[in-house]
């Protein structure tokens, strides 16, 4: 009869341990969400920065040609 009982114990304690990890998927699942989240979000900021990057150099070069074209008209 002890013997039973300390299986039983031991399958309580089983079940008991097992219970405790069943959130644990929904966890990861909310960690990988999250991951998942934050790089996309970073992928967006790099894609507004480039973004930004090419408009100042095509800016830059506006100027530049606009400065060159007042040149050419300036009388010596």
């Amino acid at each position: 009869m002890v013997r039973e009982d300390c299986g039983i114990e031991a399958k309580e304690a089983a079940v008991h341990e097992a219970y405790k990890l069943l959130p644990l998927p929904e966890l990861l699942a909310s960690i990988s969400s999250w991951i998942k989240s934050r790089y996309i979000a970073r992928q967006q900021d790099v894609e507004g920065m480039m973004s930004t990057s090419v408009k100042a150099s095509e800016a830059r070069d506006s100027l530049s040609d606009n400065k060159e074209l007042i040149n050419t008209f300036e009388v010596p």
